[in-house]
């Protein structure tokens, strides 16, 4: 749980598009990253979001893919 980004620095893009460009797990360090973006990107539109979701699709499918694996029958040696 330590590992979650939560905060989430997004570009807004033309026709309702969005672009997560980079997560962060304090929203102090998400501040100073898009105050970086902003001085070098002046006509890019930014924000910070609070996007928990995300990180947890990411857990539920690193948990689901390794309990596949676990599943996954191995040959059985013959017995005698």
């Amino acid at each position: 749980m330590s590992q979650l980004h939560v905060w989430a620095v997004v570009r807004l893009l033309p026709n309702m598009q969005r672009v997560v460009v980079n997560r962060f797990r304090r929203r102090g360090d998400a501040e100073n990253y898009l105050h970086i973006l902003r001085r070098y990107t002046p006509d890019g539109n930014f924000i910070i979001v609070f996007d928990p979701s995300a990180e947890n699709r990411n857990l539920e499918s690193q948990e689901f893919q390794s309990a596949s694996q676990d599943c996954v029958s191995k040959p059985r040696s013959p017995q005698s």
